[in-house]
């Protein structure tokens, strides 16, 4: 299975983007820039609450990208 790799509208895949982080309690925000054409964009994500229990679901899921050799998505 060949993974999606998410690029900016110039082709620039993400992986090579400048990007920062900013979080607060609830919200992640990912701040990026492409340093070829200097487009910019923002990205918010949903914070997990680190008291929730793990379902298995996620544990198959960190598995499945571990074995996969995706570590770059594994560990966003």
């Amino acid at each position: 299975m060949m993974a999606t790799v998410l690029r900016c509208d110039c082709g620039t895949p993400w992986s090579e983007c400048v990007y920062t982080v900013q979080r607060s309690g609830v919200h992640r925000w990912l701040y990026y820039r492409c340093p070829t054409c200097l487009r910019e964009w923002t990205i918010q994500e949903d914070v997990p609450d680190k008291a929730d229990p793990v379902t298995s679901g996620e544990v198959l899921e960190v598995h499945r990208l571990a074995e996969g050799g995706d570590l770059s998505e594994l560990f966003r």
